[in-house]
């Protein structure tokens, strides 16, 4: 676990360090849409990502995902992502995903963790690298593009 005060230290593409604070909000986005919470049962198949494939209402990138970054949960998802497997055709999509890892407990901590994939047969069929922060009273989640279409982030 590494205590953060009130901001991170990113590496900059120019070998500088800048300072971020994921907590204020001009430094996260929103993931709110009422179809990424588990309680949303439906055959859409919605992903965050670059979708690459077109067939009528499949596969389009959700509306509320800005590409990777820095998200909280919130509105009608809910209030943060999933912490246990979620069925597949939940959500929004077919595989869908949770945060496998510890909660952050003090304010400004931050904790490495694994969002979890699921599919019909395996709870963790894919998986992707993430950050999840305490912001005292929300979480913030450093999260990557998922790694194929048909993988959304779910909430509770």
């Amino acid at each position: 676990m590494q205590k953060l005060r009130c901001s991170l230290l990113l590496f900059g593409a120019l070998g500088s360090y800048e300072t971020v604070d994921p907590c204020r909000e001009e430094n996260h986005s929103n993931l709110q849409e009422a179809s990424r919470n588990i309680k949303y049962a439906t055959f859409d198949d919605i992903c965050d990502g670059n979708c690459r494939r077109t067939r009528d209402i499949y596969n389009c990138t959700s509306p509320d995902w800005k590409g990777p970054g820095w998200y909280r949960i919130s509105g009608e998802a809910g209030k943060e992502l999933a912490n246990f497997p979620v069925s597949p055709w939940h959500c929004g999509t077919m595989m869908t995903g949770w945060y496998n890892g510890s909660r952050p407990q003090g304010v400004g901590t931050a904790v490495s963790g694994v969002v979890c994939f699921s599919s019909s047969n395996d709870p963790c069929w894919q998986h992707a690298a993430a950050t999840a922060v305490n912001c005292s009273s929300f979480l913030v989640y450093k999260l990557p593009d998922v790694p194929s279409c048909s993988n959304r982030y779910c909430s509770i």
